[in-house]
């Protein structure tokens, strides 16, 4: 799932060609998000993610309850469901980038994040 992951991110990062800044910073609506935001947006969760592995690796104790049905089926599959979240935050609670440069190394970021975790699992 790791490697899946990292493609992903890497495919992200190619695609960030595809747009100039004032692309990934235009909101249709005040009340969606940009494209630049939605790339905040992954940084963000990839990297709290990620600190719920650092967590995980320090426990003393096994949770008893155990993962939900959801996830469970998640990690079966190597994919979340493809349903849509709405969050209760405000859309302008994302930061728009200031640039792609700010996007790169927050991507790059958790590609080391995910290639550290990766190894310690081997």
């Amino acid at each position: 799932m790791l490697n899946d992951s990292s493609a992903i991110i890497e495919q992200y990062m190619r695609n960030l060609d595809r747009y100039s800044i004032e692309q990934l910073r235009f909101k249709c609506k005040e009340n969606v998000w940009s494209v630049g935001q939605m790339y905040i947006h992954v940084i963000e969760v990839a990297k709290e993610y990620i600190g719920h592995i650092e967590t995980c690796t320090k426990a003393t104790h096994e949770e008893p309850e155990g993962k939900t049905e959801d996830g469970t089926k998640a990690l079966a599959e190597k994919e979340w469901p493809n349903i849509r979240v709405k969050l209760e935050e405000p859309p302008n609670a994302t930061s728009n980038p200031e640039s792609k440069d700010e996007i790169i190394a927050g991507l790059e970021q958790v590609l080391e994040k995910l290639a550290y975790w990766g190894g310690v699992r081997r």
